[in-house]
C-alpha cells in the first residue's frame, strides 16, 4: 500500500501471512483466543511514513487500512503482528493498542476482532 502526495511517496506498508504462536502470549490473552497452538495472523512489515508527512496521522491510517484489508481477507486472520525496529516504533504501536509478546518485547500483536469491533468493521 502506498500513499502519494504530488507524486512523492508519503507512506507505505507491506502485508504478509504469518502465524501467532500462542506460547508468546500472557495467560489472560490466551484465554480470549481459540485453543490452538498457532493462530493465523497478518504481518505488517516495513511500515514507513516520509519525514515530511509525520505527525499527521498517516501511520495510524495505514494501520487502519491493514486492519480493514485483513477483515475482508478470504483467509481468517486473528491478529496483526509487527516487528518494531526501535523503541520509538514500539511506542507508536503500543499507543494504537498493540501488545508485546512475552519473550520478544519488540514483536507486538493486535487482535483483529477487537479492533474491528471498536471501529465498527466486524460483528
Amino acid at each position: 500500500m502506498a500513499v502519494s502526495t504530488d507524486g512523492a511517496v508519503a507512506g507505505y506498508y507491506t502485508f504478509a501471512a504469518a502465524s501467532l504462536p500462542v506460547t508468546e502470549l500472557d495467560a489472560a490473552e490466551i484465554r480470549r483466543l481459540p485453543r490452538y497452538p498457532v493462530l493465523p495472523a497478518g504481518l505488517i512489515g516495513r511500515l514507513a511514513v516520509s519525514m515530511a508527512c509525520r505527525k499527521q496521522g498517516l501511520g495510524v491510517a495505514l494501520i487502519v487500512d491493514a486492519i480493514q484489508r485483513s477483515t475482508r481477507a478470504e483467509a481468517a486472520i486473528c491478529a496483526l503482528l509487527v516487528d518494531a525496529k526501535d523503541e520509538d516504533a514500539a511506542r507508536f504501536y503500543r499507543h494504537i493498542g498493540f501488545r508485546a509478546f512475552v519473550s520478544r518485547p519488540m514483536t507486538l500483536f493486535l487482535s483483529v476482532a477487537e479492533v474491528g469491533r471498536k471501529l465498527g468493521m466486524v460483528g
